[in-house]
């Protein structure tokens, strides 16, 4: 079949079940809205494999992808209950574990020490806020949530690692994609201590999905198209 037909394919039906899961994330816990949360991550970076093959584009280490789509797929697989207390830490491991493959992903194309320290500082606020949020809101989960906010932070500041002025677009993109991937954890374990009923699964999984587009952007900016390769 035609790369491109393939590509157009995997677009549109990534885009339904995006648009269906967060229609029934209106809903909070829906089944249609679980069973859809489960194909948005591999609908989303079967595109960018797709694409790769439609444009033509080289895509560095794809195998690192197929990792990064495989823990993410399971942390969403398993978070969908809470319980057993195992599933929710093997799944808040299994984003962890994509993370740090991200991080691996991006440093091949350089660090930098001066950005490093920057995320440092700029990702410590957000944590140094949520500590004291959960401190003044319920203090017997801190030491829980200083665990689930050290790893977010390390998420930051490991791609703000590798933060490169050479592809500055793309450092631009995978920036803005981790500053959401924060926030929508960090809204996660907000939410738990409030206690004014909203709904707020809509927003959590509409700036989750923002976050992976805006990564898979970033990678997909950094690889370098074919016809590049074959006129240098």
């Amino acid at each position: 079949m035609d790369p491109m037909i393939v590509f157009i394919i995997n677009v549109v039906f990534c885009s339904i079940v995006v648009a269906v899961h967060l229609d029934r994330r209106v809903r909070e816990r829906e089944r249609v809205g679980d069973i859809t949360k489960c194909f948005l991550i591999p609908s989303l970076y079967l595109t960018l494999f797709t694409a790769s093959k439609a444009f033509p584009r080289e895509i560095y280490r794809p195998e690192l992808l197929f990792l990064i789509a495989f823990f993410y797929t399971l942390g969403d697989i398993l978070l969908l209950k809470k319980t057993p207390t195992w599933r929710f830490l093997v799944g808040a491991l299994s984003f962890i574990c994509g993370h740090i493959v991200y991080i691996i992903y991006f440093s091949h194309f350089g660090l930098n020490i001066y950005t490093l320290l920057g995320g440092m500082i700029l990702f410590g606020i957000p944590l140094i806020y949520l500590i004291l949020k959960i401190i003044k809101s319920n203090p017997k989960y801190t030491v829980g949530y200083i665990i689930y906010g050290l790893t977010l932070y390390f998420f930051g500041v490991g791609m703000s690692a590798v933060f490169s002025f050479k592809y500055l677009k793309t450092s631009i993109l995978v920036f803005i994609g981790v500053w959401l991937f924060i926030y929508s954890d960090s809204r996660i374990a907000l939410n738990s201590l409030l206690k004014d009923g909203k709904n707020r699964s809509f927003m959590i999984m509409l700036t989750y999905i923002a976050a992976n587009l805006f990564l898979v952007l970033g990678v997909w900016c950094i690889n370098v198209p074919l016809t590049a390769v074959t006129h240098n």
